[in-house]
This record gives C-alpha cells, structure tokens and sequence, in this order.
C-alpha cells in the first residue's frame, strides 16, 4: 500500500474512500455525536490504523483490511462514548469511605487499607506491558460497564453479539484479577 509508504496523495483517496462508511458506523452507534463529529472519528480511526500498520502491527493472513480496521473504529468508539454523570464505582467507594469515616463508621486503617486497595485497581487499570495487562479495548470496556453501561448497551455500540460481550469482560476481570493478586490483593476479607 503506497499510503503505507507515506504517500499523502495515497492516504487521501483512501481517507476519501473510507471516511463515508466509518462515519457511518459512527452515526449508528452514536447518533448523539453528529455528523460532524463521526467524521473526525473516522479521521482519528484511519489515522490510528495506518500508524499500526507502519508500525507492522496488521498482518494480512488474519483478517481483511476492512475488519481490522473497523477493530479500531470499536475501540474509538468505546474511548469517545460520553459516561454521562453516573460516578465510577472507584469515585463511588472513595466517597463512601469518606462519609462513613466522617460519620465514625470505619477506623482510619480500614479506610488505608481500601484506599489501597482501590489505588492498587487504578494501577492494574493502567499496567502495560505485563501478561495481566489489558488492551485498549477491555480496558474501554471495563470502565464503561464500571460506569453502568449494560451488555445490551455495550453489544449495541460495538455492533457484537451480547455474548461476546460478556465473554470479553469475563476476560478482561480475569486480566485485573491476576493484576490485583499480584498486587497482595486476592478478593479475600480483610481483617
């Protein structure tokens, strides 16, 4: 592909091509968006796309061009879908804590020891590069279904079936389960 080679004429009719239909994918999943900004995420999508693949990360043997590159339009999507004013279960429980402590139900070594806890999940969160690690996509995934999102939801916007859904965040938990152990944090009470 000459638009690989950093052809900008190249990159323009492909960006020209493609831009319609990934605009479109947009507009479906987040009609809220606009058209105006369905486009800058189809621009921001190709974008992300073909920098993977100068990087070597597109292998042709696995799956077309198309597909692949509508896998990064999932994971624009997921990073662009507004959360809305519901609270994350982490900001939540931070709060919690600070009520029942100011309220005198929680001694201030049960509130470190959750403070730790949830600093300890933010890392697992962040964590590249380890075998626990998430990719960009289940970690967009497990914060929009900490934020409320329903599989439904999630199934509709990703254009999958609820199953697979479901399947990829049972594996992602997994993921931050391992993180979490590794942490000394293995879902067991504290005393």
């Amino acid at each position: 592909m000459r638009a690989l080679g950093g052809e900008e004429v190249a990159f323009d009719g492909l960006y020209r091509k493609l831009k319609g239909p990934l605009a479109g994918y947009f507009l479906r999943r987040h009609p809220s968006a606009g058209p105006g900004a369905a486009e800058e995420l189809a621009a921001s999508t190709l974008e992300e796309a073909l920098l993977a693949l100068r990087q070597g990360k597109y292998d042709p043997r696995r799956a077309r061009f198309l597909t692949y590159l509508f896998g990064y339009a999932r994971i624009t999507l997921l990073r662009s879908v507004p959360s809305g004013p519901r609270e994350t279960p982490l900001s939540q429980l931070d709060r919690e804590d600070l009520e029942r402590e100011a309220a005198g139900g929680s001694s201030a070594e049960e509130s470190l020891a959750r403070l730790e806890e949830m600093e300890a999940m933010r890392d697992c969160l962040r964590s590249e590069g380890e075998r626990y690690s998430l990719s960009p996509e289940e970690r967009a995934l497990v914060l929009r279904r900490a934020d409320g999102a329903t599989y439904e939801v999630l199934a509709r916007e990703l254009d999958r079936a609820r199953s697979a859904v479901f399947d990829a965040f049972q594996k992602a938990l997994a993921k931050l389960r391992t993180c979490m152990a590794a942490k000394g944090f293995d879902g067991s009470p504290r005393d």
